[in-house]
C-alpha cells in the first residue's frame, strides 16, 4: 500500500496524466464530504477519508488511486438509494474507472501489473491488514468523530511509511501512466455529455416552462436573495428558463468538439461557479464533481501543462516561505484543510441542534473551500490552453472496447428510469419540475408501463406516529429532501418495515381508505410491513408529492 514514488509535490519527475486526475478526483471527493457530513457517522466514511488523504499524499500511485475508487464506490453502497443526483453518478464514473483502471492494468506489460497489483512484501502486507482491521474495529466500536479523526490520522502515518523491503515494484514511466489513464478517459467523456442530456430531456416539461413554478425562475429567486441582489423583473424570467436549458445542452456540445473546447471550458466554469452559491446544500458538490470531470477532455500535452504549473506553484512557495521540501507537505496542507473544515462542520451539525436549518448553515463552510479550488482549479484549466491542443483521439482510445463501457450503459439506463415505471427519485431529474406517475407532464415523452411501480400510487391520510414527517434530528438527506404525503406503495413499505413498535397508517389506494396496522407484533397486512428485497432497496428511490393535480412544484 505505500511505495517510495516522488509526489506531484515533486518539482521533477515525470508528466502522469493519472496523477493530473487523482489530485482532482481526491480533491473533489473531499469537497463532496463536506458538503454531506453524515458520513462522519460510518466507517465506510471513516475509510474513504484515509483512502483519500493517502492519495493526496502520494497521488503518483496508482495502486493507491485504485484504493480510493474502491472506497468511494464501498461508502456509496452504505448509502443507496438515499443520495443526490451527482452522487450516485460519481458512483457510476468511479465504476467506469475501476473497471477501465484495472482492464489496462491487466492487458499491459509486467511493469504496470507489478505497480498496480503488487501490494509489497508479505510481512508488510500482514501488518497492513493487521492494522486495518484494528482500524475498522475501533472505528465501528467507538463511533466518536474526534477518535476516529485521530485514528484516521495515524493510519495515514503508518500507510505513508516506505517499504525498504519493494524491490518488485517500479516507478510508472509517463508512458505506463498515460495507458492505465485511457483506460478510461474516452468513456468519461461521453458519460459527462449523456448526463447533461437527461438533465435537458427531463427538463423539457410543462411545469419547467412556467414562470409560475419553474424550478429556474425559483433557484435563480433564492440566489439572488443569498446574494443581496435586486430582484429582477417578471418580464425576464422566462430567459432563466430557457437559458438554463440552453447552457446545460450546448455545455457538453462544445466540450465534445476539439475546435469549440475552449469556449466550453469557459462557460463549464462560469456556469457551475455562479451555480454552487445556491443555498441548497450541494449544489457546490455537483460544481466541483462537474469541475474536476473536464480535465478527462484535455489532451496529454495540456495535461503535462498543468502539471508543469502546479510545479511552478510549489517552487514559487518554497522560494518565499520556510516549508518542508517533504513532497508529501502540500498533500498534507489539503487534507489539514479538510480536517479543520470538514470535520468541524460536521461537529457543529452534531452539537447546534442537528437540524436542516444547522444543516446548510454549517455548509457554508465547505462552499468555502470549494471557492477557493474552483478558482485555483479554472487558473490551472487556463494554462491547459497555452500550449497548441494536439488531435487527442488516440490519448483517449476513442470507442476501442474496454469494460468501462458498462459505465456508460448505466448511465444511459438510470437516466431512463422515470420513463419505464421505475425510480424517480436520482434519475438526473434534479430540479426538474417532472413527474411521471400520475397526470405525467412532459412535453412529447410518455412513461413505458414496464415496471408497476409508478401505478400503484397510494396517499396517506393518518400516520400514528407520523413516519412521514422528518425526524427532529436527520441523519440523511433522504429525511428532508422528499416531502409530500402521496407516494409509491413500494415507500410504504419501506417505511413501515424500518419501523419499531406498534404503527397505524391510514391510506387511500385505488380510490379507497385501508387501514394498515401493527399491534404488539401482529399485523394486518404481512405484504405492507415486508420490507422489499434488498436490491430494490438499494436501487430504487420514489418521489412524494403534496397533490394528485395541478401543476408539479421544484423539488430535487
Amino acid at each position: 500500500m505505500t511505495s517510495n514514488q516522488p509526489s506531484i509535490s515533486a518539482e521533477a519527475g515525470p508528466h502522469s496524466p493519472l496523477t493530473v486526475f487523482a489530485v482532482l478526483w481526491a480533491t473533489a471527493t473531499f469537497i463532496h464530504l463536506m458538503s454531506f457530513h453524515f458520513w462522519a457517522r460510518t466507517w465506510q466514511g471513516w475509510v474513504l477519508v484515509l483512502c483519500t488523504s493517502l492519495v493526496l499524499l502520494r497521488p503518483s500511485s496508482p495502486q493507491r488511486f485504485g484504493f480510493l475508487i474502491a472506497a468511494s464506490l464501498l461508502n456509496l453502497f452504505r448509502s443507496l438509494p438515499f443520495v443526490p443526483n451527482h452522487i450516485l453518478f460519481e458512483g457510476m464514473i468511479n465504476l467506469t474507472i475501476l473497471t477501465g483502471f484495472l482492464w489496462a492494468a491487466a492487458t499491459s506489460g509486467p511493469n504496470i501489473r507489478q505497480s498496480v497489483f503488487y501490494l509489497g512484501s508479505p510481512r508488510r502486507v500482514a501488518v497492513n491488514i493487521l492494522a486495518l482491521c484494528v482500524y475498522l474495529g475501533l472505528v465501528i466500536g467507538v463511533g466518536q468523530e474526534d477518535f476516529c479523526g485521530f485514528l484516521t490520522v495515524l493510519m495515514m502515518l503508518l500507510f505513508s511509511r516506505p517499504d525498504p523491503t519493494s524491490s518488485k515494484r517500479q516507478s510508472l514511466s509517463s508512458e505506463d501512466s498515460s495507458r492505465l489513464y485511457r483506460g478510461f478517459v474516452g468513456v468519461l467523456r461521453w458519460e459527462l455529455a449523456v448526463m447533461y442530456f437527461w438533465a435537458v430531456i427531463q427538463k423539457l416539461n410543462w411545469d419547467y416552462a412556467n414562470p409560475a413554478v419553474s424550478c429556474a425562475v425559483q433557484m435563480q429567486r433564492e440566489l439572488e436573495e443569498r446574494l443581496w441582489l435586486p430582484p429582477t423583473p417578471e418580464v425576464i424570467e422566462p430567459l432563466f428558463i430557457w437559458g438554463s436549458l440552453f447552457l446545460e445542452l450546448t455545455i457538453p456540445l462544445l466540450l465534445l468538439v476539439r475546435t469549440t473546447r475552449h469556449i466550453g471550458f469557459v462557460v463549464a466554469c462560469i456556469f457551475h461557479i455562479w451555480l454552487s452559491l445556491h443555498p441548497f446544500a450541494g449544489i457546490y458538490s455537483y460544481s466541483a464533481l462537474v469541475l474536476a470531470m473536464l480535465v478527462a477532455f484535455l489532451s496529454p500535452i495540456q495535461l503535462n501543462a498543468i502539471q508543469d504549473r502546479w510545479r511552478a506553484q510549489q517552487a514559487w512557495i518554497r522560494e518565499r516561505f520556510p516549508v518542508p521540501r517533504d513532497p508529501q507537505f502540500f498533500g498534507g496542507c489539503v487534507i489539514t484543510v479538510f480536517y479543520v473544515l470538514g470535520i468541524t462542520s460536521s461537529l457543529l451539525y452534531a452539537n447546534l441542534g442537528e437540524d436542516r436549518s444547522t444543516f446548510e448553515k454549517v455548509n457554508t463552510l465547505g462552499l468555502t473551500a470549494f471557492l477557493v479550488w474552483a478558482f485555483w482549479l479554472c487558473r490551472s484549466y487556463r494554462a491547459a490552453w497555452k500550449p497548441a491542443p494536439e488531435d487527442d483521439r488516440q490519448s483517449v482510445r476513442g470507442f476501442r472496447w474496454t469494460p468501462a463501457w458498462l459505465g456508460l450503459a448505466l448511465v444511459l439506463f438510470n437516466g431512463l428510469c422515470p420513463w419505464i415505471g421505475l425510480k424517480t427519485q436520482n434519475s438526473f431529474a434534479m430540479f426538474s419540475n417532472l413527474r411521471t406517475e400520475f397526470a405525467p407532464n412532459h412535453l412529447f415523452l410518455q412513461r413505458a408501463p414496464l415496471f408497476g411501480y409508478q401505478n400503484d400510487m397510494v396517499e396517506v391520510v393518518e400516520a400514528e406516529p407520523d413516519i412521514l414527517a422528518p425526524p427532529e434530528h436527520p441523519t440523511g438527506i433522504e429525511q428532508f429532501a422528499n416531502p409530500g404525503s402521496i407516494l409509491p406503495f413500494f415507500e410504504v413499505r419501506r417505511l413501515l418495515s424500518r419501523i419499531d413498535g406498534d404503527v397505524t397508517m391510514t391510506i387511500r389506494r385505488d380510490g379507497e381508505i385501508v387501514t394498515l396496522w401493527r399491534k404488539n407484533g401482529e399485523v394486518n397486512d404481512t405484504a405492507a410491513f415486508t420490507a422489499p428485497p434488498l436490491l430494490e432497496q438499494k436501487l430504487l428511490w420514489f418521489r412524494r408529492h403534496d397533490n394528485w393535480s395541478g401543476p408539479m412544484p421544484c423539488t430535487h
